[in-house]
């Protein structure tokens, strides 16, 4: 675990929040205590009525409009797990509504996990005991997708990018660690994740400076 943050997220009637080009470098589950909400992710819509639980995972881009009064709030979890040490890594999991017995599961905890965190030291272990019963019924219950094959090819220079995205690293560095030509690298990578080796190492660079300022408040 390297991330855990727990707070209540406050808007406004009508207010958007769009994250379309800024993916979120945690993951997120939550639930609505006051209003409703739109959720438009990258390959559907939510939408979420008072009570509701939801999951945002990590790398997903979203805009979400919020309603139903002058202010509207959710009770949220934000985390993220150690690189080489991430349970989710080999999964693809999207914007997702939670439903039936695990919703009322996850909302008990996310309100225990709340009420521990206002009385006790952050890294309390009755706080981080029901952070990981949290993840048991979330992740039990979410659909996912194996991650490309291709993913493991470049596995590596992600891996390298992760833990040093500070210093300065070519993509000649990169295509060595994982035994490819330049080019051929440079293609794979891409297709991979969707963008370049550099403007990767850009995002993880952005990603860690949010997680900081997250972890000032």
């Amino acid at each position: 675990l390297s991330h855990l943050k727990i707070e209540n997220c406050i808007f406004f009637d009508g207010q958007k929040c769009d994250f379309t080009r800024n993916p979120r470098p945690f993951h997120i589950v939550s639930q609505i205590k006051r209003g409703q909400a739109v959720f438009t992710g990258a390959n559907k819509t939510i939408t979420l009525n008072e009570g509701d639980v939801f999951f945002i995972p990590m790398g997903e881009t979203y805009l979400s409009e919020w309603s139903g009064g002058e202010v509207v709030y959710c009770s949220s979890v934000f985390f993220s797990f150690e690189t080489g040490k991430d349970p989710t890594a080999e999964k693809s999991y999207s914007l997702e509504k939670i439903e039936g017995d695990s919703a009322k599961k996850i909302s008990t905890l996310i309100g225990e996990m709340q009420s521990l965190k206002d009385k006790t030291k952050f890294w309390d272990f009755r706080l981080l005991e029901r952070f990981y019963a949290l993840c048991e019924a979330l992740f039990d219950e979410l659909e996912y997708s194996p991650k490309s094959a291709n993913t493991h090819a470049v596995q590596a220079a992600l891996d390298h990018i992760d833990k040093n995205f500070d210093t300065e690293i070519s993509v000649k560095q990169l295509a060595e660690l994982c035994n490819f030509s330049e080019s051929r690298f440079h293609h794979i990578f891409k297709q991979v994740v969707g963008m370049s080796p550099i403007a990767y190492k850009h995002k993880v660079a952005i990603n860690h400076a949010l997680l900081y300022l997250e972890s000032e408040h």
